[in-house]
């Protein structure tokens, strides 16, 4: 400041004095092919369809302040010379303490969703037993499985009632349909209930209750910290040590690369020929 090599123009409150900080740029990667300050367009699904959008993904990186508590080329020992940077420095760190909802904020569209590798399967227990009994399902209450990367057909209608050809959107919008016994109104659900999901690609799933019915609003608190979720591999195919390995997720879920565990097992390739000569697995999808 003192020799202007520095212009000393920082605004209180606002911008880091630019004499007395030093910044630092900092943006990560997995790989070291994709940054995150870079700018991706990732599609929803590998099959294209002509209602088909991409999501862009909004470049994030971090920067760092440095603020130097003894510049150099500047006679620390006027008072009023103390006095300014004492000023400067005070007005620094408070911006740099400043939270940034765009980079420190809480993404609550992130939130809920886990990570279900390929042949991975799920298992999810609800404990509704303290449920009260007069609470209906699908009438007070519902259950929404979410899936991604997932497709469907949207009908639409305009606001006469007529209605509009199909749109399909991706990834979808609705939940997953339910068993039959699940949404069958013998079902006592006041009880303990267990679902399973079965991964045959990388995916990602979030569980929500919807309370439909505004009388059953207090009783919201009821249904929090009451699912518990289990979630197991194939293993029996792991027989050797030096099988282990890392492969990458796929690109629909995460466009950063993410390496993760590979998972081994055994299986078989059925054609549709093979039904004539052998009877189908009474499990096979």
């Amino acid at each position: 400041i003192k020799r202007g090599i520095c212009d000393n123009i920082p605004s209180i409150n606002s911008k880091i004095n630019p004499c007395l900080t030093v910044m630092l740029f900092v943006d990560v990667s997995n790989s070291g092919k994709i940054f995150s300050s870079v700018k991706v367009v990732a599609d929803y699904a590998l099959s294209k369809s002509q209602n088909q959008a991409s999501r862009a993904y909004t470049p994030t990186s971090a920067v760092y302040y440095y603020i130097s508590e003894m510049p150099s080329g500047m006679e620390m020992n006027k008072i009023d010379v103390r006095k300014n940077l004492d000023s400067h420095f005070h007005s620094d760190s408070w911006v740099c303490h400043r939270e940034i909802v765009r980079q420190e904020g809480r993404r609550r569209d992130q939130e809920g969703w886990f990570e279900s590798p390929y042949m991975s399967r799920v298992h999810l227990a609800f404990n509704w037993s303290h449920i009260p009994d007069y609470l209906t399902f699908d009438e007070h209450y519902k259950l929404a499985i979410y899936v991604r990367p997932s497709r469907c057909n949207k009908l639409e209608c305009t606001s006469t009632g007529r209605r509009i050809s199909e749109v399909e959107n991706i990834p979808c919008l609705q939940p997953l349909g339910l068993p039959s016994w699940f949404i069958d109104s013998n079902t006592m659900r006041n009880n303990i209930l267990n679902l399973t999901l079965l991964s045959l690609d990388d995916a990602r799933f979030r569980v929500e209750v919807h309370i439909i019915n505004g009388l059953a609003l207090p009783y919201a608190e009821y249904f929090k910290e009451t699912m518990t979720i289990f979630i197991d591999y194939p293993q029996r195919a792991k027989y050797l040590d030096n099988q282990s390995g890392k492969r990458i997720m796929s690109p629909l879920l995460n466009h950063e690369e993410k390496s993760i565990n590979m998972v081994h097992m055994f299986g078989i390739r059925y054609d549709q020929g093979h039904s004539t000569l052998t009877r189908p697995p009474m499990n096979l999808p």
